[in-house]
Parts: structure tokens; C-alpha cells; sequence
């Protein structure tokens, strides 16, 4: 037993020593691949339920770190990371030596332990560098939670602090607004989805009333209700910094608004209110209104996804009237009508009103409101650029008069009737008025096809064939979308010669029926392109004849940046054709092609190619000097080739 007993022990010592020969090879091989060779082509693996692959190895040296230094000064890490000792040890001396990081980001458990996590958390107050933090969904204990803010307290550089999503109590917030109190460098907050309720929010106040810099907070998603935003209504009164403030999800009612109304009639420097998804209703919006009236700060206001009636919407209106400076309202999703719509047009015509962007989307608008709108649109005084009637249910009658509105309004860049099934002639009308208009930059038809309707082909035939040849024309219509709706081979015909003429900027025709001669045609129109960056095809008929003909337009097109193909029934052979074009094209740096079927030899066989040497050479001009271990985080301009079947 003695014996048997040494034995085993031997076995699992060798068996350890064993697996950290291979990790150390394994460390070294990707250490080599990642310093000598630029960045891969992003990937996910099949059935990995979009997993992004990476490991600890990724992170333990600090030659890889410095190598390959992200290029807005951005380092990320998800849920697919995890930093060891050792790949803390190389953060920290990083982010202390070297000005170009500027922005951190952990998400999802980035650190093994706590231990770890406090390592990093010392070394931020000495930090001369960093500009932004966002860690979230790491779930951090108190102890780690008060290394944290105890180090921010000393730094005076971080602007933005992100901790959403962190399990956060009321014990932290104390610890939070002691910091407010010490720090004069944060200016934007982030504490979203936490599980803090009003004593956290009491204490939060207390810290906001010392401070000075903070531009900007979020406390959306915790249960803080009525009572915790009265503490931080009267926290915000004198306050001459604070110019957003997000309490989205947090369960306000009537009460709450009475202490906005008295916060926003003293304090005249906030700007952004969000009160998305809570319970205001009708007494809560007229308090609000009241306020609209004395208030000349608020700039956008976000009452989505509550329980404004008929009654709330005058009030509203009534507030309008007399403001001179909010310019967005958001009443998506709340269940006003008729009534409410014609109050709200009627202040839109109003000459002082300075309303510029109005979302009614989700609501009973109908045919009538629907008229009110336009004939506030056809008003001399309407200044309004953008309206949002999506899912609305203005019928044909309400198309008729928007028709009719956009041919006298000069005002209104962006229109979305998406959600709203009418018929051809309602299309047809749409169509002339959109022709006469010289100022629309971006329409959305999406799911405007009227399937129940027998004796008419709906939006099939010739109301978007009308549409597509105005389109052609339309000298500053930059953004169409027409997803959703069933489209003809005549209709793919215009909109192939309006890309070959190079209207537009952005073409969106996902979910569009569109057959492979269709498709066909879009793609060989892109050859001729030197306008449209962004288009989307997917969920349509794009087989591998329509792939290769894709592949030889992106060959000689010099603008497309993002295409998407994803859902369509393409097999390795089209793919193939793909990445052979990408091969050679410099422009196109993001490709979607998810749920497409792929063998996996044929997988193995796309990633060999898309890491040639040409390839390589267009990733190293994207992501020179850059750590992307995150696989999610990377700069707006920059964006990566996703193709999810890899």
C-alpha cells in the first residue's frame, strides 16, 4: 500500500509537470505568433455559440502587450479571458510605462481571483495615464470593491469609471460617494444594473452634493424607486456640473416626478433626462410638463416604455409650448392615441418650440394621428428633422398625408414608417412625395408589405418598383432601408442602377425575398459603385452563382466597408469565391456570414487564406501597434471581417 501510495504520487507529479511543459510550448508558440505576425482575421468557431476563442496564454508576456498596443489606446478583455499572476504583472508595468494606453476594459469575470484584481487596483494610483475604466460584470467582493476606489481616490487622470453590472450594494455606494468627494477627475459615472436600492442612492447623493466635475451618471437598472430619487433630485438641485443623468429601470412613479419637477425648475444645467422603462403615467407626466414650462436647460428628453395616456401627452405639450430648448422626445412605446398625437402636433407649430427629433413609435397613433403629424410637417413654423412613426398604424390615409407633407416640408432628414403594412398605391403616394422632397437623408420602409391583403400584391410590384426608380433620382436620400418587404426582379433593377449611379450610402435589404437573379444584379452593380459603404443582404437568396459574382465586383470596388450576407444559402464554394476577392480587395473590412454552412476542412482551408500574405498585409494597416485579445472592443472606424461560419 506504501509502495502504491509513492507511485501515485510520482504519477501525478509527472502528470503535472507534464501539463506545464505544454502550457509553457504552447505559451511560447503563441507568444512568437502573435509578436512576428499581425493580428488574424477575427474568428468564432463552429457550435461554439459564438465564443470568441482565446486563452490565458494570450496574456502573460509583456512583450505581446507592448507589441501590440491597440490603435485608439484601447485594451479590452471579455469573458473569454481571464488574467493570471503573471498577466497582471505585465498589465500593470504596461499601463503605468507606456502613454499609449489610455482606455481599459474587463468584462465577465476578466481576473482569476480577488487577489489578483487588487494587484491591478494599487497600481491605478500612480497611474498618469489612463483615461477611461469600464469594469463590468466582475462581480466584486467588498474588500476588492474598496482597494479599488481607494486607489481611484489618489488618481487624477480617469475621466470615466464603468461598474455596471458588478452586483453592487449600498455598502459600496458609501464607499462610491466617498470617492465623489475625494476625486475631482470623473466626470462620467456608469453604476447600471447593479443591485443597489435607496439607501444606496441616499448615500450616492451625499457624494454627488460635494462634488464638481461629474458630467455625467447612470444608475438604470437598480431599485432605487421614488424615495432614492428624491435623495438624488435634492443632491442635483445647486448642482452646476451634472449635465446627463440616466434613471431608466429604476422604478419611479408620481412621486419621483414631483421631485424632478422641483429639481428641474432650480437646476438649469442638465441636459439629458432618461426616465426609459419605469412607471410614469399621466399625474407623473403632468408634473413633468410643469416643469418643461419653467425649465430653459433640458435638452432631450426619454419618456419610452411607461404609461404616458392621452391626458399625459397634453400636459406634455402644453409644456412644449412654452420651452425653448428641449430638442428630443422619446414617448415610444406608451399608450396615448388620437387625443395625445393631435396635442403634440399642435405644439410642434408652435414658433418657439424647438423640438427637433420625436419618437411615437409602439403607440395608437392611427390614421388620424398620423394626419395631425403631417399637417404640423406642411406648418411654416415646423422645424422638426426627425419623426419616428414605426409600428404606428397609420394605414393608407396616413401615408396619403405624409405623402402630401413631404412634398412642403423642407425641414425633415429622417422619416421611419417601418412596421406600418399598407398597400401599393399607399407606396406609389409615398413615392411621388418622396420625389418632390430635396431634403431626406435617411427613410425606413422595413415590414411595410401587407400580406393579408388579397386583392392587392401589397408592396411586391409596382408601389416599390416606384419607390426604388425615385430612389435613383433622389439627390440627398444617403440611407435606405427596405427590410422586410417582399421585393421583384423589376425592383432589384432599379436599385441596381441606383447603386451603378451612386445615390446612396447605405442600402438595407434584409429579409427582402429576393431571388438569385435579384441578388444577382445588386452584386454585379457593386463593380460600378463609388458611393454605397454599407450593404445588407441577408436572409435573402444569395446562392454561390450570386457569390461569384459578388466576389468579382469586390475585386474592383473601392468603397464598400461592410457587407452583410449572413442567413443565406450559400455552401463552401461561394465562401470560397469570397475570400479569394478579399484577397485582394483593400476596402471591405467587414464581412457578416452568419449561419452559412461550412465543412470543417473547408473552414481550416478559409483560414490559410484569409492569413496570406496580402491579407496579412491589409490586417496589419487596420491593426497596427494594437492588443485585440477581447475579440468585441475595437475602435468605430475600425472595424474586423466577421465571418461567424469560420
Amino acid at each position: 500500500a506504501w509502495q502504491a501510495n509513492v507511485w501515485s504520487c510520482q504519477s501525478l507529479v509527472w502528470r503535472r509537470a507534464a501539463a506545464t511543459a505544454r502550457r509553457t510550448a504552447a505559451t511560447a508558440r503563441l507568444t512568437t505568433r502573435l509578436i512576428h505576425t499581425p493580428h488574424p482575421v477575427q474568428r468564432r468557431q463552429a457550435g461554439s455559440c459564438g465564443a470568441f476563442v482565446h486563452t490565458s496564454m494570450l496574456l502573460t508576456p509583456i512583450q505581446v502587450l507592448k507589441k501590440r498596443c491597440i490603435v485608439d489606446g484601447t485594451l479590452c478583455f471579455d469573458d473569454c479571458t481571464r488574467l493570471d499572476e503573471c498577466g497582471v504583472a505585465a498589465l500593470v508595468e504596461l499601463s503605468q510605462s507606456s502613454a499609449a494606453l489610455k482606455h481599459l476594459c474587463f468584462k465577465s469575470g476578466s481576473f482569476s481571483c480577488s487577489e489578483d484584481f487588487k494587484v491591478f487596483a494599487q497600481s491605478l494610483g500612480n497611474n498618469v495615464h489612463l483615461k477611461s475604466l469600464l469594469i463590468s460584470g466582475n462581480d466584486l467582493s467588498d474588500e476588492s470593491f474598496s482597494s479599488l476606489l481607494n486607489s481611484l481616490a489618489r488618481n487624477s487622470t480617469l475621466t470615466l469609471l464603468d461598474l455596471s453590472h458588478n452586483n453592487l450594494r449600498g455598502a459600496s455606494c458609501k464607499l462610491l460617494a466617498n470617492l465623489l468627494k475625494a476625486n475631482s477627475a470623473i466626470a462620467d459615472l456608469n453604476l447600471s444594473d447593479n443591485a443597489f436600492g435607496v439607501w444606496g442612492c441616499q448615500e450616492l447623493a451625499e457624494g454627488i452634493k460635494s462634488n464638481q466635475t461629474l458630467t455625467a451618471i447612470s444608475i438604470s437598472g437598480n431599485r432605487t424607486g421614488d424615495e432614492g430619487c428624491q435623495a438624488l433630485t435634492d443632491a442635483i438641485k445647486n448642482n452646476k456640473s451634472l449635465r446627463r443623468i440616466d434613471l431608466s429601470c429604476v422604478q419611479l412613479g408620481a412621486e419621483g416626478c414631483k421631485a424632478l419637477t422641483a429639481c428641474l425648475e432650480q437646476n438649469q444645467t442638465l441636459a439629458e433626462l432618461i426616465l426609459y422603462c419605469n412607471s410614469i403615467d399621466d399625474e407623473g407626466c403632468a408634473l413633468l410638463g410643469l416643469s418643461l414650462e419653467r425649465n430653459c436647460g433640458l435638452m432631450s428628453l426619454d419618456l419610452s416604455f411607461n404609461d404616458v395616456g392621452d391626458a399625459g401627452c397634453k400636459a406634455l405639450a402644453a409644456g412644449l409650448k412654452r420651452n425653448v430648448t428641449l430638442a428630443i422626445l422619446d414617448l415610444s412605446q406608451n399608450s396615448f392615441g388620437f387625443e395625445g398625437c393631435q396635442a403634440l402636433a399642435e405644439s410642434l407649430s408652435q414658433p418657439n418650440t424647438k423640438l427637433r427629433s420625436l419618437r411615437v413609435s409602439g403607440n395608437c397613433v392611427g390614421i388620424e394621428g398620423c394626419q395631425a403629424f403631417a399637417a404640423a410637417l406642411e406648418h411654416p413654423h415646423a422645424n422638426l428633422s426627425s419623426i419616428d412613426l414605426s409600428s404606428c398604424d397609420i394605414g393608407h390615409e396616413g401615408c396619403y398625408a405624409l405623402a402630401d407633407a413631404l412634398m412642403v416640408n423642407s425641414a425633415l432628414t429622417s422619416m421611419n414608417l417601418a412596421g406600418n403594412p399598407v398597400g401599393n398605391q399607399a407606396m406609389i403616394a409615398l413615392a411621388a412625395g418622396l420625389a418632390v422632397n430635396q431634403s431626406l437623408v435617411e427613410m425606413k420602409l422595413c415590414r411595410m408589405h401587407n400580406f393579408d391583403q388579397s386583392s392587392d400584391s401589397g408592396v411586391v410590384n409596382e408601389g416599390f418598383e416606384k419607390m426604388a426608380a425615385v430612389l435613383k433620382l433622389h439627390e440627398t436620400l444617403a440611407t435606405v432601408d427596405l427590410s422586410g418587404n417582399m421585393l421583384s426582379d423589376a425592383c432589384c433593377d432599379e436599385l441596381a442602377q441606383t447603386v451603378k449611379l451612386g445615390r446612396l450610402k447605405e442600402i438595407i435589404l434584409a429579409g427582402c425575398h429576393i431571388s438569385p437573379a435579384g441578388c444577382c444584379k445588386l452584386a454585379a452593380a457593386l463593380e460600378e459603385n463609388t458611393s454605397v459603404t454599407r450593404m445588407n443582404l441577408s436572409g435573402n437568396c444569395v446562392h454561390d452563382s450570386v457569390c461569384k459574382v459578388l466576389a468579382l465586383s469586390l475585386i474592383k470596388n473601392k468603397t464598400l466597408r461592410s457587407l452583410d450576407l449572413s442567413s443565406n444559402p450559400m455552401t463552401t464554394e461561394g465562401i470560397e469565391a469570397l475570400v479569394d476577392a478579399l484577397q485582394i480587395n483593400r476596402t471591405l473590412i467587414d464581412l457578416a456570414l452568419k449561419n452559412c454552412t461550412m465543412s470543417k476542412d473547408a473552414r481550416r482551408a478559409m483560414n490559410e487564406k484569409l492569413e496570406s500574405a496580402q491579407t496579412r498585409q491589409v490586417m496589419e494597416q487596420l491593426f497596427s501597434n494594437s492588443v485585440y485579445l477581447a475579440g468585441k472592443e475595437i475602435p468605430a472606424d475600425v472595424k474586423t471581417i466577421i465571418t461567424n461560419c469560420l
